[in-house]
């Protein structure tokens, strides 16, 4: 029995030396499979790393985040891939200000003073900055946030409508402001996932 199963592989290896030498296409074919396994070899380590170094740095934030505004935004936006200190500010907003209707009205506030200065978005699906979260984080209650110091300013506690933006800006699926130049994102539902919608690009 053994003695046939070495038989049998050898003779499957020679049938394979010949057709690689004798056959283009079963050349190119195996080619092409050492080429997608050497490449799905090299992402799954690359994944394995930024997996665990983000579950170590952003896992929690992101956590807080998506129990307190949803997981559909934390896909949306991107948030996992935009850094530690990122992360961590923007956990900190979403437990200092848990509801997304709250806070959606504060960073619209922020990301208006923005443009208005000349200051534009980031043309990427996330366009908060990490100092709107910063100042988010300050902006306590529902109330006028007031900036003090050399550059003072106050903004009011009021939503802002698609009549309030500047030509060209608009309001994105949740309710941000996004860029003019932001290709729009078409995200398709997949399901729900302990009651939050899960979407896939």
């Amino acid at each position: 029995m053994q003695c046939q199963r070495k038989q049998s592989e050898r003779l499957f290896a020679n049938i394979r030396e010949v057709m690689v030498e004798e056959c283009y296409h079963f050349k190119k074919n195996a080619q092409s499979q050492i080429d997608v396994d050497s490449d799905a070899e090299h992402w799954k380590r690359f994944i394995d790393i930024a997996q665990s170094r983000m579950s170590k740095e952003c896992l929690a934030p992101l956590a807080k985040t998506a129990e307190s505004w949803g997981m559909d935004k934390v896909q949306y936006y991107e948030w996992a891939s935009a850094g530690q200190k990122y992360c961590h500010v923007l956990g900190a907003a979403a437990s200092q200000t848990p509801i997304w209707e709250e806070a959606l009205i504060k960073l619209n506030q922020l990301l208006l003073r923005r443009i208005t200065e000349g200051r534009s978005l980031r043309t990427t699906a996330n366009p908060i900055y990490l100092l709107d979260l910063e100042r988010l984080v300050a902006w306590r209650g529902k109330v006028d946030f007031e900036k003090r110091g050399r550059k003072a300013y106050t903004l009011r506690y009021e939503p802002i409508t698609e009549a309030d933006l500047p030509e060209g800006y608009e309001l994105d699926h949740f309710g941000l402001i996004r860029s003019p130049h932001q290709p729009h994102q078409q995200f398709r539902f997949i399901k729900h996932i302990r009651g939050q919608a899960c979407y896939l690009r």
